[in-house]
């Protein structure tokens, strides 16, 4: 991506393009929509039609809705067996082929191809001057063959992992050279997360994400639950769900953390918030936890909580500690009593939050979305 130039992204086909919902994609692809315009390009995002979405500056392109944007769990299958045989996933090529037919076809710019693979051989035969860009967020080849990946990574124009662990688990389990693909850590708004007052006395802890096992905010839980048994004195406070918006109803799993609390006053499930929303829920904060019990690939609320300035525990799984550094201190999932211990000495050496702090604010700075856009520039311009 050129300083300037024309790009496409296309999100998840049927996704709400909206800043009402927390979908770490959408995100991403408005910040880096963002930063090519206010570097003279144009972007545009393709959305389906009907839904209510927010252009946020960018250009908005509807394609018509299909009668579904899923497949069914035999679709699924199909197009693994056919795919391992040599052939194509007929299925998932589908949802992109029906979404591409809205762009121009003599289309000749970038086209990031979000968490979807299967869409990449559809642009080089739709869209034929096109550049395509796989942009993964999570692990997307479980079911995908050397073979397969290959014939991939012949069509594809670069592939962008979200952080080198992630990158290497792709190179690693398929035997394919590191050619064509390159690691660009996920940023911040660091205008909009800001640190908040810092307080001598810390008394809140804050966890943001979606209220799911794999995000480990129980352990988050069991941790600070073994230390008010100590008599420690400090407010918990989680904020999210286990959806992408505020109208999800509460899982099995957020029901079973409520009454781990058993109503206790010193929790507060805040449930989902909006981005306009939580810079101000990180400044209001005293520490900040992410204990991803699953091997994350690149926490969107990391760098929130880096940019905000916040002494922050992650977990160690995945590509969590590339993203910290030596700003923030570390605990391996599921030892709750590490967690716990962590948690302590934070609450109580205001020295040593006083120095996280100003280590956060500075990686924090170092992951803006301005040198994210600069990184994925140089990347698709093949200088790194």
């Amino acid at each position: 991506m050129s300083i300037g130039d024309d790009h496409l992204h296309i999100p998840t086909p049927g996704e709400l393009y909206s800043s009402r919902v927390g979908s770490a994609i959408t995100t991403i692809i408005e910040a880096l929509a963002r930063e090519n315009r206010q570097n003279g390009g144009q972007s545009s995002i393709l959305v389906v039609e009907g839904r209510e979405h927010e252009d946020q500056g960018s250009t908005l392109i509807e394609f018509p809705r299909p009668p579904r944007d899923w497949l069914t769990r035999r679709e699924k299958a199909l197009d693994i067996a056919r795919s391992r045989s040599g052939g194509h996933r007929k299925h998932a090529e589908a949802l992109y082929h029906h979404a591409l037919q809205s762009v121009p076809g003599d289309y000749d710019g970038y086209i990031f191809l979000h968490n979807a693979p299967q869409a990449v051989r559809v642009v080089r035969e739709t869209l034929p001057k096109a550049k395509p860009v796989l942009y993964a967020h999570n692990e997307l080849f479980r079911t995908w063959g050397p073979g397969e990946c290959r014939r991939l990574m012949s069509d594809v124009h670069r592939v962008i992992f979200v952080s080198e662990w992630l990158r290497k688990q792709f190179h690693r389990a398929r035997d394919i050279a590191p050619t064509r693909t390159a690691t660009v850590i996920n940023g911040v708004d660091v205008t909009a997360f800001q640190p908040g007052p810092f307080r001598q006395d810390a008394k809140t802890v804050l966890f943001v994400g979606k209220v799911t096992p794999e995000k480990g905010a129980h352990l988050l839980v069991r941790a600070a639950m073994q230390l008010w048994e100590q008599g420690n004195d400090f407010q918990l406070r989680i904020v999210g769900s286990q959806g992408l918006s505020s109208d999800w109803p509460l899982s099995k799993f957020e029901r079973g953390l409520r009454r781990l609390v058993d109503g206790r006053s010193d929790v507060e499930f805040s449930g989902f918030l909006d981005r306009q929303a939580l810079p101000a829920a990180y400044a209001a904060a005293d520490v900040f936890c992410v204990p991803s019990a699953w091997e994350e690939p690149c926490s969107l609320t990391l760098p929130e909580g880096l940019a905000s300035g916040l002494p922050t525990i992650s977990s160690t799984r995945g590509g969590l500690p590339e993203v910290g550094r030596d700003s923030v201190v570390y605990f391996t999932p599921p030892h709750v009593g590490d967690l716990a211990q962590q948690l302590k000495t934070l609450l109580a050496d205001t020295s040593l939050r006083a120095q996280l702090a100003r280590r956060a604010r500075a990686r924090g700075e170092q992951l803006a979305w301005q040198t994210r856009f600069r990184e994925v520039a140089a990347v698709i311009d093949g200088d790194s």
